[in-house]
């Protein structure tokens, strides 16, 4: 789901303009991402929730009626079109 993001572009926004893909990425959550999103995810707060962040964390899925969810940040998803507009 993570590369998925990437195709469409998702998560890119904050990622350094100068440095290609993936040396250039800021994953969510990262000690490089400027505006981490904090939530609270079964009684834990996470800054390292969305699928856009570095590795796997099964807190990131999301689950609602025994289905799991893979998750985006909503900067992620509102930055789609912003970011296909600056370049």
């Amino acid at each position: 789901m993570h590369e998925i993001g990437h195709s469409l572009r998702i998560g890119e926004n904050d990622d350094a303009e100068i440095i290609p893909l993936p040396m250039g990425e800021t994953y969510s959550g990262g000690s490089q991402d400027n505006t981490p999103e904090r939530v609270t995810i079964r009684s834990s707060n996470e800054d390292v929730w969305s699928i856009m962040r570095s590795g796997y964390n099964g807190k990131s899925l999301i689950y609602e009626d025994n289905t799991g969810y893979f998750t985006y940040s909503i900067e992620e998803l509102l930055t789609i079109e912003k970011y296909g507009q600056n370049k």
